[in-house]
């Protein structure tokens, strides 16, 4: 389930981790943009997004070289794509209510917080 919705979101193949391992991506943010990098760099933020055919993340954040924050293999339930945002949310499996937001404008950014499904016919 991951592997096509955030491949599609990105429009970049990820790089394959291991054998069958899982698949990942470095993504710098550069004066307020974001890009698809194939290693670590030195400067800058980069988030080092991980996941799995197990429906696992793992979410590092690098601060010009060092790791600043991990977010260490959560199962995910489903992915909410916000395009006009250009945020991915990923709704945690064993706590439905929570979610995981990747913001990637104006700047790289992880927040964990509540997550509440929008109904667009309700009131």
């Amino acid at each position: 389930m991951l592997h096509e919705k955030i491949a599609s979101f990105f429009q970049v193949l990820p790089q394959e981790v291991g054998n069958n391992r899982g698949w990942k991506y470095y993504i710098q943010e550069e004066n307020g943009a974001y890009s698809i990098t194939e290693e670590i760099l030195s400067k800058g933020t980069i988030i080092e997004l991980f996941f799995n055919e197990d429906d696992e993340i793992r979410l590092v954040l690098y601060k010009d070289g060092q790791q600043v924050t991990t977010i260490q293999r959560i199962a995910v339930q489903k992915v909410d794509i916000i395009k006009e945002e250009e945020t991915l949310q990923f709704v945690l499996d064993r706590m439905p209510s929570r979610m995981i937001r990747l913001q990637l404008k104006p700047f790289l950014a992880i927040e964990m917080g509540l997550y509440w499904e929008v109904c667009e016919d309700c009131e």
